[in-house]
């Protein structure tokens, strides 16, 4: 579940042809929402077991994709079916971008990403975007007793490409995550948070994203910081 501007849910297809006959098809599309909501209601938003109706449809014109909309019968809240292939966004296929995208993981830059499988450093840095803009309060957790129950956080303040940074470090269980944030807002978005929720939870909430500052030519990354 996205709970963002343009609220989506991501729904499970079992292949782009199953999606496109469904799509196409007004019983059939419903009944696949139901039976997926009957297996994993924790994708749906709250107040959908009281029934919701097709609201409308458009077109895709990044992914030549039809898309529709569900209506909440119980709250009138509009909600785009988003197929699974498709990232959040529109910005790409998850086939399309899932090896390049796992690479990121161990901090290779965006132009050997070019390099490697076409597009531009900008695309790249897009679809890696796209994965932070759901709400990490509103995000589906499937096993909650792997979460770690104590979260210690801190900031370091540095510098980058003659840039002032701070770098948000998150410690939970035996991993650590760094984000880089450009400006103070990690300690304005921290402190609210905290007054709010109380110091443990303020970090699974603030909804900092991981690499969210880079320019483009270069080769830093969040995992390149020094410590």
């Amino acid at each position: 579940m996205e709970p963002s501007r343009g609220k989506s849910i991501c729904v499970p297809f079992d292949s782009e042809e199953h999606y496109a006959a469904c799509v196409t098809d007004l019983e059939s599309f419903r009944q696949h929402l139901t039976e997926v909501f009957a297996k994993h209601p924790e994708l749906f938003p709250a107040g959908i077991s009281e029934g919701f109706v097709l609201h409308d449809k458009s077109w895709s014109i990044k992914q030549q994709v039809m898309l529709r909309r569900i209506a909440l019968k119980a709250t009138a809240g509009v909600f785009l079916v988003r197929p699974s292939f498709l990232l959040p966004s529109m910005v790409g296929r998850t086939e399309a971008v899932e090896k390049a995208l796992s690479l990121r993981h161990w901090g290779v830059p965006f132009d050997a990403l070019v390099y490697v499988f076409g597009r531009d450093a900008m695309y790249w840095y897009r679809a890696e975007m796209a994965l932070g803009r759901p709400a990490i309060v509103g995000s589906t957790v499937k096993q909650p007793e792997q979460l770690p129950a104590h979260v210690l956080a801190d900031e370091k303040h540095t510098w980058a490409l003659g840039h002032e940074v701070y770098v948000a470090t998150t410690v939970g269980g035996a991993r650590a995550v760094a984000h880089l944030q450009p400006s103070d807002g990690v300690h304005r978005r921290l402190g609210r948070h905290a007054e709010q929720t109380g110091p443990t939870d303020c970090l699974h909430q603030c909804g900092i994203k991981r690499g969210s500052y880079w320019i483009p030519g270069s080769y830093l990354t969040s995992s390149s910081m020094s410590p």
